[in-house]
């Protein structure tokens, strides 16, 4: 029978002499210690009433014999000259031994030499070499379950439990373990699950460390079954199954219910001395019940029962093993076979036993599944009896049980078991229908963490997961029909439990990306409900896979994975490649290869991401984050070809579950923008991973923005990653990121209502301005948005306006589109009009005031944008720029702008840009700016016309003559002008025209007029004082009937005077006069 696997004996010390001085020195300690046990035992004896006058006799004849052993190993010890491993055990072990099994030692006394036996044997004072280990370990396995003391209350009377239990968990982590007989194995589990049974009634901490206790004993005993050998040469001839073997043990078990109906082993306490009592005439031996049972055997006789009992006593291996599993399997069923007492809880019992012998099957199948495969008893246990007996608790209503019995724990483990070793395909088919039973009920009452456990489980059968060093893994795969089944369920599980599937994402998604390397994906398994819609007829869900791997999915950009071995020949005679002669697959090969298909298209592993819109949010969100793990974080410029695969194949996922969940962008949308992030920040140079992160986010924003405008601003915002790009990787996109931008906007744009997410997608397209490639697709979204003022919007109108003078000045394309651009910008007054006009007829008086002020600013932004535009190169675009002013200054009647706005503008816009030109025209050459001439005359046509158009309201400011005085001075400046060496003759008839219609217009609303003496009307003196400098006869022409001669000699004087008296110019007196102009 199967036993553990010894050592070489004895022997293997005489290999390794030691020290004779560290002989001797060890044999010491060891003595030392065991005397200071002698000790305390006699020391708590000598307390006691009635062994301490036996103690303190002199007469050596009255001792008990108790003491007298003691005394005498005490005289003994030292005078052995042995080493210890050749000294027999028995010698100082069997004084305690005598202590613990006495029945007229109190409880105290019983608790110190227990304590002193496991000191012994957590020393490792015994070992496997050391003489007559074997009857030692005996000695004290019988002892110790044999134990009998007085007990005097309860307390003490736990105590000495605790140190049973303490002590035989010791004898099974010795390291003389080896030498336990199968019975005494069984002998201590018996013991220790009585104390657990009894505990019941006890103290908590007894209570918690009895069953500790057993799950310790189980762990030891079947960590052991890897070192057993696999020699059950003695079963051979036995056909019958263990159920025949062992059935009779469930009715009248040594473990089971026999022994609590039996009655205690010990007594309560009731305020009187009684007896505690641990041996095993309270309960039949393990040995006695097989054999009494007739349960081991198969067969009948005297024969049987001797080949049994020699079994019982060898080393103890599987026959051990077999009785205990098969006693923890009836527990399972303990309460059909014993009776409840009136008291009893029946819930809690019912909860209670069954739980503790599933955590114990757990740890026997966990410690020693991978070895169960080698012995047929254990496996035929764990296929018959324990599946039996959990698919009765699968009715359970018991939240609990149902937890324990569908986790990892023992059902999953044992199906495990089964299926890793079974050769049968209709075996196959059981463990299969035996993990959805567990799928089904674990997802019925929501027990998430054994969903899981079982999806590990399943997912190694796959295969798909081991490190692949087979040729053909695709073949491999197609003739391997449990792996085939295995993956199926796997799926089949994702796809109808998904609600409950939390960390086993993950190994979901291992499987997913192993099929994807292979190329046995469908290139619609990432594809959103949308993408759905968008496909033709003969490419719809559900339609066959064929046999051609040219619909396996490629990315978009990186480079296509290789097809090696079979699936490259598959690929080449499927696309008719002739160039080479290639080796044509052998039918079993195509058999092989088709089968696998057909078991990818049985997964349906599309639908876990198109039906992702019905999983619970927990789920949805555990399955977002496993494909961003998954992924990997990106690593600048360090990850493989595969790895960028990976990646790539994982975010198209991730993209598509976020398409296919707008309802819940929330639950997602943090996770899925930072893993974008990511992928941006760290990518250096253009990839597929980066193209699909970009064209993810904008494709993401433009699908979800008509449904979620609450989070339109939170979506345009994650646009500005683009802006992040690194400049080799915004080039290479430019165009197309473009083009998806002006998509976006044309779909959404009336979605987009903030400035901020106006602001998003304006800066984007004013970065086209500027690129060669990219500029006309963003002026184009451009267009669309302020062409008739279609989607212009107080939120956004100086972020387009802006835009639009980008592309103004841009010299990237024609100049016809930076005319273009210009019109757009000088349109859009009509906007400021129809708003200001909406907001009167709309709004309260406080809200018309407030809007007025709003679209002055946007006009003064306007026309100062359109003021650096007059300043271009190009003579066609800096003219009509001019022009575009001169009608967003002059066009704005509709417009109540306070007077003070028109100030500034003049301040920063009229004059600024008057100034601006000027200085062109005479510090550049005629190749950089043409035809400057033009342009000036342009600009002092502006500057007349506005002048005149505003005249009534600026002729009422009182610092009106201050810029009365810089119209004169701008147009005294352009008469002078020189261009190419000298004056223009353009100008010089222009600038007298237009100040003499300006005179006449002043003189005839009244603003020009002499009020008082000379020398005290400073805005009449001041005026002719320029006009005098640009064009003398104007006066006598605007003002025919005046005495020009005095007025002219007293004007000269006053001039004179406030020249000499100052020393300033007649600029700097006209601006000083100003303030006092009226």
């Amino acid at each position: 029978m199967g036993r553990l696997k010894l050592q070489s004996g004895i022997k293997a010390i005489e290999e390794e002499p030691e020290d004779f001085d560290d002989t001797n020195s060890n044999r010491a300690t060891l003595a030392c210690m065991i005397n200071t046990e002698v000790g305390a035992v006699l020391a708590v004896m000598r307390r006691n009433v009635r062994w301490g006058g036996r103690y303190m006799s002199g007469d050596d004849q009255l001792e008990h014999s108790l003491i007298q052993s003691l005394k005498v190993l005490r005289k003994q010890i030292f005078s052995w000259q042995h080493q210890w491993h050749a000294i027999n055990p028995a010698l100082y072990l069997q004084p305690f031994l005598d202590v613990i099994r006495s029945d007229e030692t109190g409880a105290p006394i019983t608790g110190v030499a227990l304590s002193s036996v496991y000191k012994i044997l957590t020393l490792d004072v015994i070992d496997q070499n050391t003489v007559n280990v074997e009857a030692a370990m005996h000695l004290v396995v019988d002892a110790v379950t044999s134990c009998r003391f007085e007990v005097t209350d309860p307390a003490s009377e736990e105590v000495v439990l605790m140190k049973i239990l303490q002590v035989l968990l010791a004898c099974m982590k010795s390291k003389a373990s080896a030498m336990l007989s199968n019975q005494h194995v069984c002998t201590i589990v018996n013991t220790c699950f009585r104390i657990v049974h009894q505990a019941g009634s006890k103290g908590e901490l007894l209570q918690r460390l009895a069953r500790h206790t057993m799950h310790e004993l189980v762990r030891c005993i079947f960590l052991h079954l890897a070192d057993i050998d696999n020699t059950e040469c003695a079963l051979v001839n036995r056909t019958t199954t263990v159920k025949q073997e062992i059935g009779g043990i469930d009715n009248d078990y040594a473990f089971g219910s026999k022994q609590i109906e039996n009655g205690n082993a010990n007594s309560e306490y009731d305020g009187q001395n009684s007896s505690a009592n641990f041996a095993s005439n309270t309960s039949l031996s393990l040995a006695a019940t097989m054999v009494e049972d007739g349960t081991i055997g198969a067969g009948s006789g005297q024969e049987a029962v001797s080949f049994d009992l020699h079994l019982m006593t060898e080393p103890y291996g599987v026959p051990c093993m077999v009785e205990i599993f098969h006693f923890l399997c009836s527990l399972l069923n303990v309460v059909e076979h014993m009776g409840m007492g009136p008291r009893s809880n029946t819930v809690a019992f019912d909860e209670d036993v069954p739980l503790f012998a599933l955590g114990l099957i757990n740890s026997a199948i966990e410690l020693g599944g991978p070895s169960i495969r080698h012995h047929p008893r254990l496996l035929n246990l764990i296929q018959d009896e324990l599946f039996h007996n959990l698919m009765q608790f699968g009715l359970s209503m018991s939240p609990l049980i149902l937890s324990m019995v569908c986790s990892i724990g023992p059902t999953i483990a044992a199906i495990s078991v089964v299926f890793d070793h079974a050769e049968h395909e209709d075996v196959y088919q059981t463990c299969i229908d035996g993990f959805l039973a567990v799928a089904k009920i674990s997802a019925c009452h929501h027990l998430e963490d054994v969903l899981d456990d079982l999806v590990v489980s399943l997912c190694k059968f796959t295969t798909l997961l081991n490190p692949s060093s087979v040729e053909e893994p695709v073949l491999a795969f197609g003739d391997d029909t449990k792996a085939r089944m295995a993956t199926v369920t796997v799926f089949t599980i994702a796809n109808r439990y998904g609600d409950y599937i939390r960390t086993g994402w993950r190994n979901i998604l291992d499987c997913i990306l192993r099929l994807h390397k292979l190329g046995l994906l469908p290139a619609r398994v990432a594809s959103d409900a949308a993408d759905e819609s968008e496909l033709s007829a003969d490419i719809g869900h559900g339609k066959p896979i064929t046999n051609s791997l040219s619909a396996a999915h490629m990315p978009s950009m990186g480079t296509p994975r290789r097809s090696s071995g079979l699936m490259g020949r598959f690929s080449q005679l499927l696309s008719l490649d002739t160039e080479e002669p290639r080796s044509q697959p052998t039918e079993q090969q195509l058999a092989a290869h088709q089968r696998t298909l057909q078991t990818i298209q049985k997964c349906h592993i599309d639908s876990i991401f198109t039906e992702s819109k019905f999983l619970q949010a927990e789920s949805l969100l555990q399955l977002a984050r496993a494909l961003i793990w998954a992924a990997g974080r990106p690593q600048k410029g360090s990850s493989t070809p595969e790895d960028e695969d990976t990646a790539v194949f994982c975010l198209e996922l991730l993209i598509a579950i976020t398409l296919n969940n707008r309802d819940r962008i929330v639950l997602l949308w943090q996770g899925v923008y930072e893993h974008i992030a990511n992928i941006v920040q760290s990518t250096v140079m253009p990839c597929a991973l980066v193209e699909k992160a970009v064209f993810g986010l904008l494709r993401i924003c433009q699908r979800l923005l008509p449904y979620k405008e609450n989070l339109a601003d939170e979506l345009l915002r994650s646009l500005q990653l683009v802006s992040k790009l690194d400049a080799r990787v915004a080039d290479a996109y430019c165009e197309q990121i473009t083009l998806e931008v002006s998509r976006l906007v044309k779909a959404n744009a009336a979605h987009i209502r903030s400035q901020m997410g106006w602001r998003t997608i304006t800066s984007l397209l004013s970065f086209t301005a500027r690129h060669p490639e990219a500029s006309e697709a963003g002026f184009d979204a451009l267009l669309f948005i302020m062409l008739d003022g279609a989607h212009l919007l107080p939120a956004n109108y100086i972020l387009c306006t802006d835009a639009a003078r980008q592309f103004a000045e841009s010299r990237v394309g024609q100049a016809e589109r930076s005319v273009r651009a210009l019109d757009l910008m000088a349109g859009s007054v009509n906007s400021l009009e129809r708003w200001a006009c909406e907001t009167k007829e709309t709004m309260g008086e406080e809200e018309v005031v407030k809007m007025s002020q709003d679209i002055g600013e946007m006009w003064l932004r306007l026309v100062q944008g359109l003021r650096k535009v007059c300043l271009d190169q190009r003579e066609e675009v800096r003219n009509h720029a001019l022009l575009s002013l001169q009608k967003c200054l002059t066009g704005v009647d509709g417009i109540q702008l306070a007077h003070g706005l028109w100030l500034q503008c003049f301040d920063l816009v009229i004059f600024t840009v008057l100034d601006d030109l000027l200085e062109i025209a005479q510090g550049h050459s005629q190749k950089d700016y043409r035809n400057m001439e033009g342009t000036l005359t342009l600009a002092v046509k502006l500057l007349s016309k506005v002048f005149l158009q505003l005249l009534p309201e600026l002729s009422q400011l009182t610092t009106f003559c201050k810029l009365w005085l810089g119209v004169l001075s701008r147009m005294e400046k352009y008469m002078k002008v020189k261009v190419r060496g000298k004056k223009s003759e353009k100008l010089q008839e222009t600038v007298p025209e237009l100040l003499k219609n300006i005179l006449l217009v002043m003189k005839t609303k009244g603003v020009l007029v002499q009020r008082s003496a000379l020398g005290g009307d400073s805005l009449w003196e001041l005026t002719w004082l320029h006009v005098n400098n640009i064009a003398p006869s104007l006066q006598a022409e605007v003002f025919p009937d005046q005495d020009m001669g005095q007025s002219q000699v007293k004007l000269g004087e006053t001039a004179g005077s406030l020249v000499s008296d100052s020393g300033h110019s007649s600029e700097t007196v006209a601006s000083e006069g100003a303030g006092s102009a009226g």
